[in-house]
């Protein structure tokens, strides 16, 4: 059965989108961290400033991008209709 995405809403998208690129930029963060405690002062290193910094700014930009993004294809998908995807029932198990 084919079926038609018409609207994608831009505050719950990008409220998701935001968390996964947030946590993400997190385990980013973490590894460059413990890989930089090998070297001189960590405490002023880069990285630990970064740590602060990525996860913060990375979910912030993925707000934003995601949200334009969701009213682009919002305003798109009234012109040129939506994406348009096969889906078929599952038995539950």
């Amino acid at each position: 059965m084919a079926r038609t995405i018409t609207r994608i809403s831009p505050w719950r998208t990008s409220r998701i989108v935001a968390l996964v690129f947030g946590i993400t930029g997190v385990a980013i963060v973490l590894l460059m961290y413990v890989l930089s405690q090998f070297g001189t002062r960590p405490w002023l290193s880069i990285p630990t400033v970064m740590f602060i910094t990525v996860p913060l700014l990375s979910g912030f930009l993925s707000f934003v991008v995601s949200f334009s993004a969701c009213l682009v294809y919002n305003m798109g998908a009234k012109i040129l209709g939506g994406i348009e995807y096969v889906s078929e029932e599952s038995p539950r198990a």
